[in-house]
């Protein structure tokens, strides 16, 4: 009774499996049946068109505009006015007195000489 019992529940899920199969391989008339693949492919190809958000645009915009700001600021004022005061400093402040110690003293700041060379001969005369 049991072996019949088994038989019989391997039948029916053989059959219930087969029954599937073909239902998944099979469709309803004029139901035409395309590769997932294929379609999503397809549709990706075709529907696909780059593009930005006004937002965004903006947003580009505005970094790029105080970018170029924050430059120029840098390059028109910044430089000359920090330019203008080391040169002031060289000739009679802190930048003098560190020039002229570093002259005194060549043997023992010999990398402080090789550092500020330019400086030291541009002093001297010997450019």
């Amino acid at each position: 009774h049991v072996r019949t019992m088994r038989t019989a529940t391997r039948t029916v899920s053989i059959a219930v499996l087969l029954a599937l199969a073909a239902a998944h391989t099979h469709s309803a008339p004029g139901v035409r049946l395309r590769p997932a693949r294929r379609v999503a492919h397809t549709r990706m190809l075709v529907e696909y068109g780059p593009e930005i958000h006004p937002e965004q645009l903006y947003a580009f915009g505005a970094v790029t505009g105080m970018t170029a700001v924050g430059y120029q600021i840098w390059e028109k004022v910044l430089v000359p006015q920090k330019r203008l005061e080391l040169s002031r400093s060289k000739r009679g402040g802190e930048v003098k007195q560190l020039l002229d110690e570093i002259q005194d003293a060549p043997s023992e700041r010999a990398l402080e000489r090789w550092f500020f060379s330019d400086w030291l001969e541009a002093r001297n005369g010997t450019q």
